[in-house]
């Protein structure tokens, strides 16, 4: 559980609103099945599981990207990357 804790911080804030609603979700499910087994069959509350299914991979997609950009932030402040010269271009170029 320790290792699930660390793994979860370390995909950066975007993973605490995944987090919510993921809660959420399985909240209103839990709740639609109680009700659908004590016989409601309406389809009160699933229009928001809906825009849930449809939010968490946009919010992945954010996460994603936000650590892409902070990896590259990283990668620039290093020591050791080399802007490449012109000759260095060139070859690369040719390859």
């Amino acid at each position: 559980m320790k290792e699930l804790a660390e793994i979860f911080l370390k995909g950066g804030p975007v993973m605490w609103p995944i987090l919510a609603l993921s809660v959420v979700a399985v909240a209103i499910l839990a709740w639609r099945a109680i009700s659908f087994a004590f016989g409601d069959r309406s389809d009160r509350g699933l229009v928001v599981v809906s825009t849930i299914i449809t939010a968490e991979p946009m919010l992945g997609i954010l996460g994603t990207v936000t650590g892409i950009i902070r990896t590259f932030g990283a990668m620039q402040g290093a020591e050791g990357v080399v802007n490449p010269s012109p000759p260095q271009q060139a070859s690369a170029r040719r390859l």
